[in-house]
Order: structure tokens, then C-alpha cells, then sequence
């Protein structure tokens, strides 16, 4: 099918799941994982600075906390938005995602239940903390390269964009053109080699969200945060796989997914679908320890779960990097 320059094409993919593949032996494995992927330099220059102290940057615990400048400079804002006409509203949709390669965004595929849009309806913010204070980004023209807002070309699908409770839910946002790097943009790293034998559970990642309307208090957090929490086992998973819907588990196993338990006492913030679950490691192949990406968030399930509070429920990226790198390019 051919992606036209001028309109944006929703290409819907199905593939056999299998056994998760040696993403290095692809050939567009060249297209992601940068040398300064899944890095903090802007961070990292305010902790060596003498006027910085790392008491400034408060381990993470299980309490949502804010963002700093640079800190995931991976994470992006998108919004998609639809005029309104005499017949029907405007509709605005907000969702998370991270930067993969320098056209490429990886989130969620609800995210686009309002499809098919115009281009230039879906919009890609990157370097942003605060949603309030970077009032300068409505625009390109009017964002510094740090602070950017980029267009979309095409969106691909891996399935569908139906709601997330049917699972799959995972898709390639393409940029209309390169995204400028720096300490504040960047990319996050995908796993690969030993990374991928490791399945983390009862391990703690980063859950990044926010920008959104909380779903209990109804209050907009403008600022980017983040918390720890953790990896659920597979008999804490198989518990709550029971109680998902059909629509979810027949399609869905525990290679495709994962759950972790919410910040604790945490709300949903409405556009925290699509954001990342990252983990800090050391693979001496790639240098100082960096963040890879695990999980994108797809919907919080509606389980209580004592020992972790809420419940979220991920979609596992390593099982999808075959259909990811066979659909990015240059």
C-alpha cells in the first residue's frame, strides 16, 4: 500500500506471533539504538556542575514524583485533534509515546480511535517537561529545536485501533520529517542480545506519565512525572490475566504482555496511554548503563490487587520488534 505524502495512511498489520527474533540481525537494526540512546546528558551536566547537588535528584520510590528537564528525554506529547463541524464536536485525544529513531515514534494503537485524520491533526511534541510553562510549542515555527512540535506522515497500526482491552495494542507514529537531537531529544534504546533472556519479574522499572486530567479529581497535571514500580511475577500476572476481558486474552500471552502495579495512591491521568516502562541497565556493548524500553502502557485494568495497589497492564515490546523493525525506515 502506498503512503501518500499529502494524507496520513493507517495500515493495519497482522503477524503470527513466534519466538521474539535477535533484533541486531535485522536490517534496520542500523536505524535505532544511537550511541546516546536511552541517555540523560542534559541530567547528568546538572549533577557534575558545582552548583548542582544530587540532592536535587530524589531516588525514585513508588510515589509519583515530577519530572526534570532531560531526565527521559525519549518521552513525547501527542495530540490528535478533529475540527469541529455544525454536525459534530471537536474532539482532541492526547497520548504518550517515545522517540525510536529519527522518524519514528512507538505508542499505542487506542490512541487513534478518532482515525482517519488529516496530517496535520496529529501533532508530536518532544523536549517538554511542562505541558503550561512551554506555552511557545503550539506550533513548529514557533518552538526552539529543544522544545519542538513535529507533524505526522503516517501512522502504522499493528492491528487495529480498537480499545485497548483487545490487546495488540502497539503502533509506529512516522514524523513528516527528521527529529533534531539533542540533550533534551533523544531516542530510547530497544532491548537486544542478553537483555532479551531477562524477564524482570518482581524487578523494579520507571513508569513515566502525565500530562493529563487525573480520572478521580478531575485536575490537569501539566508536568511530566515518573515513578518505581514493579515488574508483576507470572502468578501475580496469571491472577490478573484471569480477570481481563476475552477480548484481551484471546489474543494476548504472558510473551506479549505484562503488568505492574501503579504508583501508589495514583489515579489515571487520561493521557498516559502509549507511555513508557523503562529499565536502567549495564550491556558493556553499549557503554555506560542507559534505559531500555520494556513496555508501553495500554489501559489500567480494573482489578484491585492489595500488594501493588493498581494494576496496569503493558504491552511487551520485545515481542513485536520484528513487525517494528520491518516497518521503520530512513
Amino acid at each position: 500500500m502506498k503512503i501518500l505524502s499529502y494524507a496520513i495512511t493507517v495500515i493495519s498489520i497482522n503477524l503470527v506471533k513466534g519466538l521474539i527474533i535477535n533484533p541486531r540481525f535485522h536490517d534496520n537494526w542500523h536505524l535505532v539504538n544511537p550511541l546516546n540512546c536511552g541517555t540523560q546528558p542534559h541530567l547528568q551536566a546538572k549533577i557534575n556542575t558545582e552548583d548542582s547537588t544530587l540532592t536535587d535528584y530524589i531516588p525514585l520510590d513508588q510515589f509519583r514524583r515530577d519530572a526534570k528537564q532531560g531526565e527521559y528525554p525519549w518521552v513525547v506529547l501527542i495530540s490528535i485533534q478533529i475540527r469541529g463541524t455544525p454536525e459534530k464536536k471537536a474532539v482532541k485525544d492526547n497520548c504518550m509515546g517515545s522517540i525510536i529513531t529519527k522518524r519514528f515514534i512507538l505508542t499505542a494503537s487506542s490512541c487513534f480511535t478518532v482515525y482517519p485524520v488529516e496530517p496535520r491533526s496529529v501533532k508530536i511534541r518532544v523536549g517538554s517537561v511542562d505541558t503550561v510553562t512551554d506555552t511557545s510549542c503550539d506550533s513548529e515555527e514557533k518552538c526552539s529545536p529543544d522544545k519542538a512540535v513535529y507533524h505526522a506522515e503516517s501512522v502504522v497500526l499493528y492491528n487495529t485501533n480498537s480499545p485497548a482491552e483487545d490487546g495488540e495494542n502497539i503502533a509506529l507514529v512516522k514524523t513528516s520529517r527528521d527529529i533534531i537531537f539533542n540533550d533534551n531529544v533523544l531516542p530510547i534504546c530497544l532491548e537486544h542480545g542478553e537483555l532479551l533472556e531477562q524477564d524482570y519479574a518482581g524487578e523494579e522499572g520507571v513508569r513515566v506519565s502525565g500530562w493529563g486530567t487525573n480520572s478521580e479529581d478531575g485536575n490537569y497535571y501539566s508536568k511530566l512525572q515518573h515513578a518505581a514500580v514493579p515488574v508483576f511475577t507470572q502468578e501475580e500476572n496469571d491472577k490478573v490475566y484471569n480477570h481481563l476481558p476475552s477480548t484481551f486474552t484471546g489474543v494476548e500471552t504472558y510473551e506479549s504482555y505484562f503488568c505492574a502495579g501503579g504508583p501508589a495512591g495514583e489515579s489515571q491521568l487520561d493521557n498516559d496511554v502509549g507511555g513508557p516502562f523503562v529499565l536502567k541497565r549495564l550491556v558493556p556493548e553499549d557503554g555506560p548503563a542507559r534505559y531500555y524500553l520494556y513496555g508501553i502502557l495500554s489501559f489500567k485494568a480494573s482489578i484491585h490487587f492489595p500488594s501493588h495497589g493498581s494494576v496496569d497492564v503493558y504491552t511487551k515490546v520485545r515481542n513485536y520488534f520484528e513487525w517494528i523493525l520491518d516497518n521503520i525506515d530512513a
